[in-house]
């Protein structure tokens, strides 16, 4: 299966304005950036892998996850820091969805060349070669990074990227994530919650911005698992 971002169309679920934090007020004039997040989309293992494939690991169900924003800082503002958060809960209780794998795990540097992972039989992302295309079964083709990224959450039901600007590019414009995740087989769908916050610098110095908290109905998700 080829999962390519360059072809691949983001379905923009919410749109609106970052806000600073509760209790904390920013000087008039003093507009965040524009936000508008992805809807995530689930491919299930036989999806990934077809209907022949053979769980690895005891009465688990496995599925790739995409998440995805869109960043649109005003004039004379940039983006220093963005973190995305994503909460995975089962819809009717009872044990949550885990993280098993995530990508991009950590980028220390801008990739300005087109970049190609895989997801190999272990359900585990590997970066791919092309020696290497036939021992993966997922291959994504990614556009490329220009933020150094840092993720964590494997084993746990929150999963984080944080992003950091580049000083030779601008956080700004869309950024895709990919989480591998593990669930129970009784779970048959899963409660979706995103969150977002960003570090600006504006003309009256920096402001952290977040989405708002009326209603996050709109910035959450069921996935069904089927």
């Amino acid at each position: 299966m080829l999962i390519d971002e360059t072809t691949f169309p983001i379905e923009f679920d919410w749109e609106g304005e970052l806000i600073s934090p509760k209790g904390v007020f920013g000087p008039r004039g003093s507009e965040l950036p524009r936000v508008s997040l992805g809807q995530p989309k689930w491919w299930n293992e036989h999806q990934i892998f077809g209907n022949n494939w053979t769980q690895p690991t005891g009465d688990k169900r496995y599925g790739l996850t995409r998440f995805a924003f869109s960043l649109r800082p005003r004039e004379n503002q940039k983006v220093r820091r963005a973190e995305l958060t994503v909460y995975l809960e089962a819809q009717n209780g009872g044990s949550n969805p885990t993280v098993f794998d995530l990508f991009p795990h950590n980028v220390t540097q801008e990739q300005t060349s087109d970049i190609k992972a895989g997801i190999n039989p272990q359900l585990k992302f590997a970066e791919v070669v092309e020696a290497s295309i036939g021992s993966v079964e997922v291959i994504l083709h990614r556009r490329e990074a220009q933020a150094i990224i840092t993720a964590d959450g494997i084993g746990e039901s929150t999963a984080r990227w944080t992003f950091k600007a580049h000083p030779a590019a601008p956080l700004s414009g869309s950024q895709i994530v990919y989480a591998i995740v593990e669930l129970p087989k009784s779970v048959t769908a899963t409660r979706v919650t995103v969150q977002l916050s960003a570090e600006v610098t504006t003309k009256f110095g920096l402001i952290r911005g977040l989405l708002p908290t009326t209603n996050q109905d709109e910035r959450r998700w069921i996935l069904t698992l089927t």
